[in-house]
């Protein structure tokens, strides 16, 4: 199987965040860690966390597990190219989760959403109730 490497990057171009489109640009060897990063610091938040929709279904502005995975996901690619831009901002998110993490080494699927605006409702699960149906 091939893989259509300008469709790839004519979709980003029209339909990718920031993002998206650096990562991209990383993962092809043309990309800046730099940029890469920039583009990762609008969704950290200063407790060390990420949240502002790095996770497309969770639009809320507080810092999120699932944001955290995004963020090293991100962290890796950049790592792989440049480790030592990556190192300060994953000591940080680790920071994040040791604050975050519960008695039994887990963490919780959601920590509390102030505006369920934009979110989907399985990462509502803990913060709102489902209506009943009539």
């Amino acid at each position: 199987m091939s893989v259509d490497t300008a469709a790839a990057v004519s979709f980003l171009a029209g339909h990718g965040r920031a993002l998206d489109r650096r990562r991209l640009e990383l993962l092809l060897g043309g990309g800046d860690p730099g940029a890469v990063l920039a583009a990762l610091d609008a969704y950290r938040n200063g407790d060390g966390g990420y949240g502002w929709g790095i996770e497309p279904d969770l639009r809320s502005p507080e810092s999120q597990p699932t944001g955290a995975m995004h963020a090293f996901e991100v962290l890796a690619e950049v790592g792989a190219v440049a480790p030592a831009a990556a190192g300060p901002r994953a000591v940080e998110l680790c920071d994040w989760l040791d604050r975050h993490t519960l008695g039994d080494g887990g963490l919780p699927f959601t920590l509390p959403v102030t505006d369920p605006a934009g979110c989907a409702a399985l990462w509502l699960g803990t913060t709102r109730r489902r209506r009943r149906s009539r």
